[in-house]
């Protein structure tokens, strides 16, 4: 029987997710316990108390009131074994990219479907049990409950994925099972690993309303072909640079400040590289992979046809006030 241990790399993405921040859903900075036993950035535990002042409040996910007030929040101890894990996912991250040039593209390997799940090898048991003690020493004995269900929800979106291998996902707001066909796309968080949207969702949501304003939003109109980096899609710094100047009071998209490789220039309006639209208006779709290119919402229901079907655009309902053309926001090719 042949058996091929797992790399290092895939050991870290097992407990990538035990030391993500339940508010901003990314890797721990400065984590602090809570009396409840969950843990959370203490950045993330200032912007939820910044609202309350002298008030406590509910912790995000076990909603107990265990969250004390902005003025108290230096007295909770810091969970230096959850930062020191999120430290070494991070360091993996860095080694991984670190023979990447910042503006290269990643193109992985195409995948091949998988016909069967992998068996739970002796190695993984192993790797299980860390994860638990991982779990424990970053959410604490009050999170397990609530850790169990993320693992049921993990679970069942495997199950589909084996069934359905490179062709499914899992809804992050109606919980339903999506599979990919010519009617059917899927809306993918470009900063976060594991939030999608399908159409529906997307179409009758403001994705504000659904999770990080600040957060970018991808339009994935095929199955993804190839082997990813670990992270998010997108420049993570690029793409909070734009997402932080949204101006959510308008669907207009004009008078902008753009980031060109040398300069910064302002532009009265963001038309249309197609039907040359201007200002777009409504929903405005930028190309990931491309430094300045631009649809409107009609014209991008045939992108394939006008430009590199390839290529995965940024969809951006409201304005944006700086827009980065210095280089493409994407890091890596999904076809």
């Amino acid at each position: 029987m042949n058996f091929n241990p797992p790399s290092k790399s895939q050991e870290v993405e097992e407990i990538r997710d035990v030391v993500t921040c339940a508010i901003c859903l990314e890797l721990f900075e400065n984590a602090h316990l809570l009396a409840c036993s969950h843990s959370f950035c203490m950045s993330c535990l200032r912007e939820l108390c910044s609202e309350m002042g002298s008030m406590r409040t509910r912790c995000p996910q076990c909603r107990a009131t265990s969250v004390p007030s902005l003025l108290s929040l230096d007295q909770l101890p810091e969970n230096e074994f959850a930062n020191k894990l999120a430290d070494l996912v991070r360091e993996q991250d860095d080694n991984l990219t670190s023979g990447l040039d910042s503006e290269e593209l990643y193109v992985g390997e195409l995948l091949e479907p998988q016909s069967k799940p992998k068996k739970l090898t002796g190695k993984k048991v192993a790797l299980a049990m860390l994860k638990g003690a991982a779990a424990v020493a970053s959410l604490g004995l009050g999170g397990i409950y609530f850790g169990a269900q993320a693992v049921k929800r993990r679970r069942r979106r495997q199950e589909m994925m084996a069934q359905n291998p490179l062709e499914s996902f899992i809804c992050s707001n109606c919980q339903k099972a999506q599979i990919y066909c010519k009617s059917e796309v899927r809306f993918k968080c470009g900063m976060c690993e594991d939030f999608d949207l399908c159409e529906n969702c997307a179409t009758t949501n403001s994705f504000q309303h659904l999770h990080r304003e600040d957060h970018l939003i991808l339009k994935l109109k095929f199955k993804q072909r190839r082997q990813l980096p670990p992270g998010c899609l997108l420049k993570y710094k690029k793409a909070r640079d734009m997402g932080e100047e949204i101006d959510y009071s308008s669907v207009v998209h004009s008078r902008a400040y753009y980031h060109t490789a040398d300069q910064i220039e302002w532009r009265e309006a963001i038309s249309c590289s197609s039907c040359e639209q201007s200002p777009i208006v409504g929903r405005r779709y930028k190309c990931g992979m491309c430094q300045d290119y631009d649809l409107c919402e009609a014209c991008e229901r045939h992108s394939h046809e006008i430009h590199d079907k390839t290529h995965v655009f940024i969809v951006l309902n409201h304005r944006v006030k700086v827009n980065i053309i210095s280089e493409p926001l994407m890091k890596a090719a999904l076809y």
